[in-house]
């Protein structure tokens, strides 16, 4: 039987240039080389959430690998709207992936400002659903070749109303993820939460480079995987999956509910 716990690490690594004595090639190898070893400290210290991002990613690449098209005519602010929520999707799955490697590395509040984006990106595939009579604006540009997409403020506002006017759970997630933006804020942006991982036992010295904290680690994955738990929940609308896959999904969602109780 093969053996699956996180003593098991897959040590693929990633390929860098060849090792070269110049002096000024040698930060990124030392950064690179600390990455490494806390992502493996990591991987053996916390297993079960980390587990659980895999599996949101792995349905998020079984449901855009299949063939997929839409019933509305093409040209149409449906197909505009469709098309430009494939395209969110997509775009966060690979968020997901660099936010998970950030913060297996320890750069927590950098994988809270991608987490962030997620966050923000599910809103407007809601403002997708809500106003397809603008989804073109992503997608083409006008005539002198700029994209004239609203400001944040409109499609926050758009989202909120066409949320309280549609089914609750759509209200409860919109909630959710606003609540989770802000958690994520200070990630995003330079703020005394960007310092906490570079204190060391000397005040008179700065850790630099990759870490382990594993109450921040918690902390991130339990944001990234509510994240992308809603980011999955809101392409069941554009999709035809299969019933295996909607399965698998909660599955997942009920094994992220139950880690989060626990923890």
């Amino acid at each position: 039987m093969a053996d699956d716990s996180p003593t098991n690490l897959d040590m693929a690594c990633k390929p860098v240039l060849p090792s070269s004595e110049d002096r000024l090639s040698r930060g990124y190898r030392v950064l690179h080389n600390q990455e490494a070893k806390y992502t493996g400290v990591a991987l053996q210290q916390v297993h079960q959430p980390i587990e659980i991002w895999y599996q949101y990613l792995s349905l998020f690449d079984a449901a855009l690998r299949s063939e997929h098209d839409s019933s509305s005519r093409p040209g149409s602010q449906e197909r505009h709207s469709w098309e430009l929520r494939i395209r969110i999707t997509a775009t966060e799955m690979n968020t997901a992936k660099l936010a998970l490697d950030a913060a297996l590395a320890g750069y927590y509040v950098q994988a809270l400002g991608l987490i962030r984006r997620i966050l923000e990106s599910w809103r407007l595939m809601v403002f997708a659903r809500a106003r397809p009579d603008l989804a073109r604006q992503w997608l083409q540009p006008n005539n002198k070749g700029k994209y004239e997409t609203p400001d944040d403020g409109k499609i926050i506002r758009e989202v909120q109303k066409y949320a309280s006017k549609t089914d609750k759970p759509l209200h409860r997630n919109l909630e959710t993820v606003n609540r989770l933006i802000v958690r994520c804020h200070k990630g995003a942006h330079p703020s005394e939460r960007s310092f906490e991982t570079m204190e060391t036992r000397s005040s008179e010295h700065t850790h630099i480079g990759a870490t382990f904290n594993e109450h921040l680690l918690l902390e991130v994955l339990n944001i990234g995987c509510a994240a992308l738990a809603l980011v999955l929940g809101e392409i069941r609308v554009d999709l035809q999956l299969s019933k295996e896959w909607a399965r698998d999904l909660r599955t997942v969602n009920e094994l992220f509910s139950r880690w989060y109780q626990e923890s």
